[in-house]
């Protein structure tokens, strides 16, 4: 959809969990992820990984908050991240 959306030319990548994908991500082996924020959250706050962007129904709650684990609360969340310092070349 996202694709659909925004014109992006991209292409899946299947993993066995998010786990495996996000260590990728950190690595720098694939540019960008979407994943739940549960998963992604840890890697977001020790600055591994950078939030590209969010889904969720309701307005993103505060950086505070997220810190603190309230974001896990009420909907679900998808994030979208990348590696924190892109590969050159």
């Amino acid at each position: 959809m996202f694709k659909t959306m925004t014109g992006i030319q991209m292409s899946p990548v299947p993993y066995k969990g998010s786990l495996p994908g996000l260590n990728d991500v950190v690595a720098g082996h694939i540019p960008v992820m979407f994943v739940d924020l549960g998963p992604a959250l840890g890697l977001i706050q020790s600055g591994k990984v950078r939030p590209i962007g969010i889904s969720t129904a309701s307005r993103l709650p505060t950086p505070t908050q997220v810190r603190g684990g309230a974001a896990s609360a009420g909907a679900a969340m998808s994030s979208c991240v990348a590696p924190s310092r892109p590969r050159m070349g």
